[in-house]
């Protein structure tokens, strides 16, 4: 999965590790690490509501957070949809 994230989209590509090493639990090398991270972040723009990134007004950031949800969501039905049930699911269903 990792190598269909844009290199641009470098936070994706690390969040991906670490949600597999999280569903990996105990057996994870970095297990310790991994119980450490909090599971969100609030006040994270991508989680924000339409109205609230329209209202952060500076258009660099508007157009940069609508095109991560966009590759999100475009991401979210064609690849990881796709992977519950199925060897290739590195999250095991979660």
């Amino acid at each position: 999965l990792i190598e269909k994230v844009p290199a641009e989209l470098w936070g994706a590509k690390l969040a991906l590790q670490l949600l597999a090493h999280r569903v990996m639990g105990a057996a994870s090398p970095v297990a310790l690490y991994i119980s450490n991270l909090p599971v969100g972040f609030p006040g994270v723009p991508i989680f924000f509501s339409r109205d609230a990134i329209l209202a952060i007004d500076y258009p660099p950031v508007t157009e940069q957070v609508k095109k991560r949800c966009a590759w999100l969501a475009q991401f979210s039905s064609s690849e990881l949809g796709l992977l519950p049930g199925t060897a290739n699911d590195p999250f095991n269903g979660t």
